[in-house]
């Protein structure tokens, strides 16, 4: 049976393009139309260049980690913990999550590419159904299971825009079970960053922070130390 989707296609940096899908209709006409394309109801594929290179990250300086959940595990000084997060402060494509405790330890991370965009709060609540997105460089990632935290927005910011952003980002560390990349995705509200490490695409149905196995806080401490870029 033949079935037509409404499609745009988004140049987000020189190297990842994003597709936006509507609902599929028997009716050519009406693919375009809002009840079969809506920003909430779409699927967004993120697709990346094969080999990736390496870019300078979007976002600059220190950031202190408020809190943190990382598969259920929430202190900041445990194994996989980390209470600092650097964005080009080692190098302009470096993100580096680091833990400074009696047993210290860092996790570098190169960037591979971002960008932000402007929304409306509302937009991120209520949380919508998720989808599975396809990588373009030979590999396909199944979303995961997370359960859906509902946790509100302030009311006084929720008709206001805020700023959504994504980094792609690969682990300078592999083995034969890591993962061979990540998407950094984040908000900004008031101040205050939340992030989820989405280790399927970019997932713009969740509310970063809030949702996610991998999710953390942070609030910004200011600009890298002695840095000369």
């Amino acid at each position: 049976e033949q079935m037509y989707r409404c499609t745009t296609l988004y140049r987000r940096t020189d190297d990842i393009l994003e597709l936006e899908e509507g609902l599929p209709t028997r009716v050519l006409r009406a693919a375009c139309a809002e009840a079969n394309f809506h920003p909430s109801r779409n699927v967004f594929t993120t697709l990346l260049k094969e080999n990736l290179e390496i870019r300078e990250c979007n976002l600059f300086g220190v950031h202190n980690v408020t809190s943190l959940s990382l598969d259920s595990q929430t202190k900041m000084c445990d194994l996989h913990g980390f209470n600092r997060l650097e964005i080009q402060c080692s190098s302009p494509e470096q993100v580096q999550f680091i833990r400074e405790c009696p047993i210290s330890d860092r996790a570098t991370y190169f960037c591979q590419g971002g960008w932000e965009e402007r929304v409306k709060a509302a937009e991120l609540l209520p949380p919508q159904p998720s989808f599975p997105f396809v990588y373009q460089d030979n590999f396909i990632f199944a979303r995961d299971n997370n359960p859906v935290v509902n946790d509100p927005i302030a009311e006084e910011v929720v008709n206001e825009n805020i700023t959504r952003g994504f980094i792609i980002a690969k682990p300078k560390r592999r083995d034969s079970n890591s993962i061979r990349r990540v998407c950094l995705m984040y908000t900004v509200i008031n101040g205050t960053f939340g992030w989820t490490v989405g280790k399927s695409g970019c997932d713009r149905t969740i509310r970063p922070g809030s949702v996610g196995e991998h999710r953390f806080n942070t609030t910004v401490i200011g600009p890298c130390s002695g840095c000369d870029y």
